[in-house]
């Protein structure tokens, strides 16, 4: 029920499936279970029968029985590994119909996702940037998606790094690095470069410019260059 509540757009049950990684047909039981409260189209995707109920079992002041609570941040952070692992196996071929909501959703439930799961997130998020960045833009390029999706996704990523780890917070490395690694994709890559627009590339240079500082501060009276965009 949490990823249905969660989810960016209706999913088939196949799609369910591989975002909770079970086998369809333990879906099908389970929405067999709960068929009153859900909506089937006829393409046979499902989402909530009334949103109000979304709100219901996500409050905790509303929903006080803890077998039906759903905590959302929890649900958002599942999806999101859950993205990052489809994403990493994507393979060129045709794409499914996970591998495209992965593909243009990801960001979307990482910006939700549990503050407490933010490391184990940057982790796989850099998984990501080493080994799939390249394979995500043409994923989206294939389904048609790369003008709409890009842009929100990469300042979705930055965002998330830099509301959750401070540019002084020397506790974790890896921020840094990541902030570099999509501001060189914006800079380089040529996809990138059609899609966007000066204004994007400003705002995710914002973004980025407190992390060039602190990079740029002698560390034990050594000096060190930081990058320019």
């Amino acid at each position: 029920m949490g990823v249905i509540i969660a989810a960016r757009e209706p999913l088939c049950q196949d799609t369910i499936a591989s975002l909770l990684n079970i086998k369809t047909f333990a879906v099908g039981s389970l929405i067999m279970q709960i068929r009153p409260i859900l909506k089937i189209d006829e393409m046979g995707l499902i989402s909530v029968l009334h949103k109000s109920l979304n709100d219901i079992l996500t409050t905790p002041t509303r929903c006080k029985d803890p077998r039906f609570f759903i905590i959302l941040g929890q649900i958002h952070s599942d999806i999101t590994v859950r993205c990052f692992e489809l994403l990493h196996e994507l393979n060129g071929s045709c794409p499914s119909a996970t591998e495209i909501y992965a593909s243009t959703f990801w960001a979307d439930h990482l910006s939700k996702s549990n503050l407490q799961d933010s490391r184990t997130l940057l982790s796989k998020m850099e998984r990501l940037v080493q080994y799939s960045m390249v394979k995500w833009v043409y994923c989206l390029a294939y389904t048609q998606r790369l003008d709409a999706v890009l842009s929100h996704s990469l300042e979705s990523a930055m965002l998330f790094l830099s509301s959750r780890f401070s540019s002084d917070d020397n506790s974790n490395e890896k921020v840094p690095g990541l902030i570099h690694a999509f501001m060189d994709f914006c800079q380089v890559d040529s996809l990138a470069e059609d899609v966007l627009s000066k204004e994007w590339r400003a705002a995710l240079k914002k973004i980025h410019e407190p992390y060039a500082a602190a990079e740029a501060k002698p560390k034990g009276g050594g000096s060190h260059t930081s990058r320019s965009y």
